[in-house]
């Protein structure tokens, strides 16, 4: 019920600042628009490193909910595809999009940390 509340908020947030910045939505997805071959890498990194901490806790059992790493992936790829934006484009202004989706999704991360089980319904 939380993850629902979280994202109709985000949702709702979303729509007005598309309103009142007169921002085009580029679609269900958005457009990923590269415009610097590094932060592919980085992405690609990132998500290398996500894959083996998980593997890895698999059979070492070191972290005590892994999935909250998830949370953590999904905010720092939104993180570095709004710098990427803020750098390259800052005109169409869509990097304040992917840093509310950031904001969103370290906020989902933060409630998971202090024991609110935003997945349960």
């Amino acid at each position: 019920m939380i993850l629902l509340c979280v994202a109709a908020a985000y949702l709702v947030c979303d729509l007005l600042l598309r309103k009142i910045l007169n921002v085009k939505n580029k679609g269900f997805i958005g457009k990923d628009e590269r415009h610097n071959k590094i932060y592919p890498i980085i992405e690609k990194w990132a998500v290398i490193l996500f894959l083996l901490v998980v593997l890895s806790d698999l059979f070492f059992h070191f972290l005590s909910i892994p999935y909250f790493l998830v949370w953590i992936l999904f905010a720092f790829i939104w993180s570095l595809r709004g710098i990427e934006e803020w750098k390259y484009n800052r005109d169409e202004k869509e990097y304040i999009f992917n840093w509310l989706t950031s904001g969103t999704f370290f906020i989902i991360f933060m409630l998971e940390v202090v024991g609110v089980n935003v997945a349960k319904f």
